[in-house]
């Protein structure tokens, strides 16, 4: 059995179990298959050699992923056609039976980037002075660029505090979140954000109002890593 893809227009399109190929606009193959002894799988999701026992059914199931270029970049998708070719023998007889094709629609997907903003100098309460010096807030930034052509919902990311990389004097160091803004309105003093709704090609930023105990020339590295989650219209 071979399956085989072709767009609105009924041209054929390119489906390859290779996740490398180029120019796929699906990448294809064999999932499960219950009931079909010595099945043999080939390329681009075929399958060959498989035995159904007499009154028995078999079952053969697919993994189909459609590429990031397929959909297109209409918020509408694209429509395919999914069809398959199968052949089998009976009582000596080779028989070729063409599968009637069923439409699926590809939608764009979201393709989110963050950047994360961190003031150089971050001045706090001098730990060798006997006096006691008031924190000054410091910024903490991130910017969420979505650049598919799909829309994210429920986007929401909980982002790492930030990090004393360097110590050597083994110093009390305490962050506090004092407040954030999301797109220039109030948030939560919190690092997890809820942003909501990204929209295609759309820029939403956060900023965090934050403050440091001890102020020591600590070097501090933003988050380099967060936990994005979202669902994205299918």
């Amino acid at each position: 059995m071979t399956v085989s893809f072709a767009d609105a227009a009924g041209n054929t399109v390119i489906a390859s179990s290779d996740p490398s190929a180029s120019g796929a606009a699906f990448f294809i193959d064999v999932d499960d298959s219950q009931g079909v002894s010595v099945l043999q799988s080939g390329a681009n999701g075929a399958v060959t050699d498989g035995q159904i026992a007499p009154k028995d059914v078999g079952v053969i199931r697919w993994l189909i992923i459609p590429t990031a270029e397929s959909a297109g970049q209409s918020p509408d998708g694209k429509l395919f056609m999914v069809g398959a070719t199968l052949t089998y023998s009976y009582g000596g007889k080779v028989e070729t039976v063409q599968v009637a094709s069923d439409s699926i629609v590809v939608k764009p997907q979201p393709q989110l980037t963050l950047d994360y903003f961190l003031t150089e100098e971050v001045i706090a309460d001098d730990a060798f002075t006997p006096e006691f010096e008031p924190p000054q807030p410091y910024t903490l930034g991130l910017r969420i660029s979505n650049s598919g052509y799909g829309s994210a919902a429920n986007v929401t990311i909980d982002s790492a505090q930030p990090r004393i990389v360097d110590n050597e004097q083994q110093l009390a160091v305490d962050f506090s979140i004092l407040g954030s803004f999301l797109d220039d309105q109030p948030s939560a003093a919190s690092l997890l954000i809820n942003f909501g709704t990204v929209a295609s090609q759309q820029v939403r930023a956060v900023a965090g109002s934050c403050s440091r105990a001890c102020r020591a020339p600590l070097p501090i590295l933003a988050p380099t890593s967060a936990m994005p989650t979202s669902s994205a219209a299918r």
